[in-house]
């Protein structure tokens, strides 16, 4: 049993008890006597059964006595006294035996490792070895500190091979930790998370406390421990269950496991940590169904029997009057102490037979390092079958021993502990007794929440819909595009632009087919490098299509803007036109094009886009309280991802500004079959206001595949829908009325701001089209002209002939300009009315 008080140095004890004094020579009696010092934590309140240590130690030395083959040639005898639980009381004892005879050949104890440590690192000064039977501290395994220290108990650090051998045989992959803020236990706890750490098992929180354990609780709850190792003092540990109880960190969700060696009944008692209060009843129902892992302090082989030299369990039993029915909990140490004086026995046994002739045991004394040396390789030597099982020792000291793994059940209001399991620490093999482990509800525990990973996707019957409905578009745009190709030669459709045209349907189709690259997932919400993989071609696809597509649809309906524009603005006539054929227009595209291709392909090339999963929040599952949903959903990005898309949204947001320009430039041009410019300029309008909208929202609803993927598909659906009907069905209208007679007269016609208001559906080709703007602005210029002539024969009729006669020098004739202002004389021209 462990018991942690301030370490107190020889100095300390010397002054307390004085100098060195020499010790009585007393030695008539002793001959082949030899002695052993005891020291035992008698009438210690909380260790319960300290009175049947000394008893069974006693009865170990009774019983070696009365056995022939062991130390024939001796007699064992036990000198005892009490530490008080105390370290300065521990060394005074140990300064008696020294100092007092008789000479002890070794010594025996303490119970504390508190008490122990001190007096094991002081006794070595006299060369004696030293046996504990309750000292359990993984401290006292440091060799260099204490070489003549061995322990028929095995170390605390032994507690954690049956620990992770729990962990792993139910397959615990995550753990927390949490102990008292004692040297013993943080040793033990830094042993465990290497060993933690070997077996690949997370510790997902290690907490210390000193007094209060509240902060700590809290940490081990909001790590989602389910799995929590403990180690504590009796005192201690009430708090850390009383906290525990009030944080929830209790019932079927959680397993605790703590050491068994815990005195008693240790929860059974009401408690009040300083911040929480908890009775008798709410400490038994946190700690029923615990697990705890102990050594074995009382050894059965399948036949009950287990012999000791010479010497068997149940005789052992017999003699303390101890029944198989009965609970060893409170003999478990005196069982230690009986197993330590066999070992005694046994390797000054051994260690006689190596001795010269005439020499005896008894010739020890304290400065004969050269006979300790012997015994304390003969005690390393020592393996027998004891009470507590198998007995030896490995290079530490430290017993290599059986431990087991037990379970505490309430039946009918009162507790038992039932061994569930035997930790073979020489052989590393977990070994589950008769009595399976009981959980609650039948299910074991799980480490953490379980978190079900799942991924989100769009709807079926939503994508199914969007499909069928970008599927109708791409059906239409494909009439559209056999009717642009099947008439174009005929001379409405031809003075449009077919070649332009089949680009715009191209890209059409582009667009639309988007919308089935949408709504792909890899099908996998792992992190895969073969979903990975997957995905990240569907990320170029998606960004690449749209792309295109956008380029070249609406690049080409900028590129017949922009031929109306330059036609119908340049109203000096200075501009060669006849070099704007469909051939530099659809080089104009492919320029577009070619850039698309170069920006994409130098992001591809230097930051490749690839599929990132992102974990939205955690929703419960009905019915299962151990685990959550936590819904996957995939995106497509990259190192610089808002770089990237900032260079492309900003090259797109300058050409749909340039289309804006050029429709509101040409927005009164009337020539149907010459320009689309107010329908292109609606389409501009429509896909501008949509991407203003879109956009931003595309990004709020990134959360929600379902809700994004509708919001982009009617986007695409309706924009590229709209376009079409708005470029196309005025086509389809005029040709039905092609085959309506139609007279063409152009006298008188009156003339609009930017160009004619004449319908010439027989045009055949820009070059006409060149030509009738000529003749128009001709036809302007004799109007103009005719109404100059009305002016002057009104002012020469005037009876105010020199007023009109200054008023002619301001009339002009206007033949080659349509302007409104004399360019010579600064006179403004007559006004000329339209309609």
């Amino acid at each position: 049993m462990i018991r942690t008080y301030p370490n107190l140095i020889i100095a300390v004890v010397i002054v307390l008890f004085g100098l060195p004094h020499q010790w009585s020579s007393a030695n008539q009696n002793i001959a082949r006597d030899l002695y052993i010092g005891g020291l035992f934590p008698l009438n210690d309140s909380e260790w319960v059964g300290t009175n049947r240590i000394l008893l069974a130690t006693q009865l170990a030395v009774q019983h070696v006595n009365e056995d022939p083959t062991l130390l024939p040639d001796y007699k064992l005898k036990l000198i005892w006294n009490g530490t008080k639980s105390s370290v300065p009381y521990g060394l005074k004892i140990l300064y008696e035996y020294v100092y007092h005879a008789p000479k002890k050949i070794m010594l025996l104890g303490s119970g504390y490792s508190s008490v122990t440590e001190p007096i094991a690192e002081t006794s070595k000064l006299w060369n004696l070895v030293q046996f504990s039977y309750g000292a359990t501290s993984p401290s006292l395994s440091d060799k260099k500190k204490f070489p003549f220290f061995l322990r028929t108990i095995p170390s605390d650090a032994s507690m954690n091979g049956p620990r992770v051998a729990l962990l792993k045989a139910f397959q615990w992959k995550k753990v927390g930790l949490i102990y008292q803020s004692e040297n013993i236990f943080a040793v033990t706890m830094e042993e465990l998370i290497k060993l933690l750490k070997i077996e690949g098992i997370s510790v997902l929180a290690s907490t210390v406390f000193t007094n209060n354990p509240k902060n700590q609780i809290e940490q081990l709850k909001a790590s989602d421990a389910r799995i929590i190792i403990a180690s504590f003092y009796e005192k201690e540990g009430r708090k850390v269950m009383c906290e525990a109880y009030h944080q929830g960190l209790k019932g079927q969700k959680y397993v605790w496991i703590f050491l068994g060696w815990l005195s008693g009944y240790w929860w059974n008692h009401d408690v009040n940590t300083g911040t929480s209060n908890c009775t008798r009843e709410q400490m038994i129902e946190m700690v029923d169904g615990h697990l705890a892992t102990d050594t074995v302090s009382f050894f059965q082989s399948e036949n009950g029997i287990s012999p000791i030299q010479g010497q068997n369990v149940q005789e052992y039993m017999i003699e303390r009057n101890i029944t198989l029915m009965e609970d060893h909990e409170s003999y478990g140490y005196s069982n230690f102490a009986y197993d330590a004086i066999y070992a005694m026995a046994l390797a000054l046994n051994e260690t006689h037979n190596e001795m010269q002739p005439n020499q005896w045991l008894t010739d020890f004394s304290y400065d004969n390092h050269q006979m300790a040396q012997t015994l304390i390789r003969n005690c390393y030597k020592v393996n027998f079958t004891g009470i507590t099982g198998p007995v030896e020792f490995d290079s530490k000291g430290d017993r290599i021993g059986v431990d087991s793994i037990t379970q505490l059940r309430y039946s009918n209001g009162k507790p038992k502990k039932v061994i569930i399991g035997f930790y073979y620490a020489a052989t590393s093999i977990l070994q589950w007794s008769n009595n399976s482990i009981s959980w609650p509800n039948g299910k074991k525990p799980q480490d953490s929440t379980v978190m079900i990973r799942s991924l989100e996707y769009v709807s079926t019957p939503i994508y199914i819909v969007m499909c069928v409905l970008t599927s109708f578009g791409i059906v239409v745009a494909l009439i559209f595009l056999f009717i642009n190709n099947y008439y174009r030669k005929n001379s409405f459709i031809k003075i449009s632009s077919p070649r332009l045209n089949n680009i715009i349907l191209v890209g059409s189709v582009l667009l639309y087919s988007t919308v089935y690259v949408l709504g792909l997932t890899s099908g996998d919400a792992s992190k895969t490098s073969q979903a990975g993989s997957k995905f990240s071609t569907v990320c170029v696809v998606k960004t690449w299509l749209p792309v295109f597509g956008f380029t070249l649809g609406f690049g080409a309906l900028f590129a017949k803007t922009y031929r109306v524009y330059k036609i119908f603005k340049n109203k000096k006539l200075k501009l060669s036109l006849w070099a704007l054929t469909d051939t530099h227009l659809l080089g104009g595209v492919c320029l577009l094009l070619l850039a698309d291709i170069v920006l994409l392909s130098v992001w591809q090339g230097v930051d490749p886009l690839q599929r990132v999963t992102k974990d939205l929040a955690e929703k419960p599952i009905l019915n299962d309280s151990d685990a959550v949903r936590i819904p996957v959903i995939e995106l497509c990005a990259s190192r610089d991802f808002s770089i990237w898309l900032t260079i492309l949204y900003t090259y797109k947001g300058l050409l749909l500004i340039a289309g804006i320009y050029l429709a509101w430039e040409t927005r009164k041009v009337s020539i149907p079959a010459l320009n689309d410019s107010r329908y292109i300029g609606a389409s501009v309008y429509n896909v501008v206001i949509l991407c203003a909208i879109c956009i931003p929202l595309s990004t709020v609803l990134e959360d929600y595949p379902s809700a994004a993927f509708i919001l982009m598909s009617v986007f695409i659906i309706f924009c590229t829908t709209a376009t079409l009907f708005l470029v196309f069905i005025p086509k389809i209208t005029e040709l039905k009325r092609i085959n309506v007679p139609e007279t063409i007269t152009y006298p008188n016609m009156p003339i609009t701001e930017c160009g004619s208001s004449i319908y010439p559906h027989r045009m055949t080709s820009f070059k006409e089209a060149d030509l009738l703007s000529k003749v128009t602005r001709l036809e302007a210029s004799l109007h103009r002209k005719n109404n100059t002539i009305d002016e002057l024969r009104r002012l020469l009729n005037k009876k105010d002939k020199p007023s009109a006669i200054e008023n002619i020098n301001c009339v002009t004739d206007y033949t080659d300009y349509d302007d409104t202002t004399d360019h010579e004389t600064g006179c403004a021209s007559p006004q000329i009315l339209t309609d």
